[in-house]
C-alpha cells in the first residue's frame, strides 16, 4: 500500500500505473476485474461504484444462485477521498485512458482486453515493485 502512496504513483502517474493501481485496489475490495462497462455504475459523488454483473448465466453460477451486483463504498476520512480508495483508483484509470470501443473495464493501451495472464502479470509487477525480490 505504501507503494501506491509514493510519488510516482500520486504526483503524475502514467498510464500503467494507473491500470497497475486500479487492478490492484479493484480486486483487494471487489476480488472481481471482469466487469464490462456497461455495468459498471459510479455514484454521481464518487461515493461508491456498483459493478454488476451481465444476465446470462457465468460458467460458475447456477438459476438458483446469480451473483449480485457488488457495492464498493468509497473510503473517505473528513470528507476526502483517501489516497488508497478502489473506486477514485478505478475512476481516474477510466478518466486517464483512452474512451474506446472496447467493452472490457480493463484493456491494453491498444484497447484489447487483458487475459488472464496479463492481469497476473501486472498485479505481480505490482509486488515486485513494493518489495523487490
Amino acid at each position: 500500500m505504501d507503494l501506491f502512496q509514493s510519488d510516482s504513483f500520486r504526483l503524475s502517474p502514467s498510464a500503467p500505473q494507473f491500470l497497475k493501481r486500479a487492478l490492484f485496489l479493484a480486486a483487494l475490495a471487489s476480488g472481481a476485474l471482469t466487469h464490462f462497462p456497461q455495468w459498471t455504475f459510479f455514484a454521481d459523488d464518487i461515493s461508491s461504484i456498483i459493478l454488476a454483473f451481465p444476465s446470462f448465466l457465468a460458467k460458475y453460477e447456477r438459476e438458483d444462485h446469480r451473483l449480485q451486483p457488488l457495492l464498493v463504498p468509497s473510503w473517505f476520512s473528513q470528507d476526502t477521498l483517501l489516497p488508497l480508495c478502489p473506486v477514485a483508483a478505478l475512476k481516474f484509470y477510466l478518466d486517464a485512458i483512452l474512451v474506446s470501443s472496447s467493452q472490457v473495464l480493463f484493456s491494453s493501451e491498444e484497447g484489447k482486453q487483458l487475459s488472464s495472464r496479463r492481469i497476473s502479470s501486472l498485479l505481480m509487477d505490482v509486488f515486485e515493485e513494493a518489495d523487490p525480490g
